[in-house]
């Protein structure tokens, strides 16, 4: 069975994933969520581009 897939954070559809669980025939329009290769991208340039938080408490 096929899964449709969406991209959680710009919404744009991705190749559908092929689902083996056996409990699959049961769904239907089954979709998932995940990320596409442009927002994970630009997600770790933001990462990597902020400076890091100090965590620690103040005294």
């Amino acid at each position: 069975m096929l899964i449709a897939r969406i991209c959680s954070w710009c919404g744009r559809s991705l190749p559908p994933k092929e689902c083996k669980d056996p409990c699959s025939e049961m769904l239907v329009n089954a979709v998932t969520h995940t990320i596409c290769e442009e927002c994970f991208e630009k997600a770790m340039q933001e990462l990597n581009s902020s400076p890091a938080k100090n965590n620690k408490p103040k005294e």
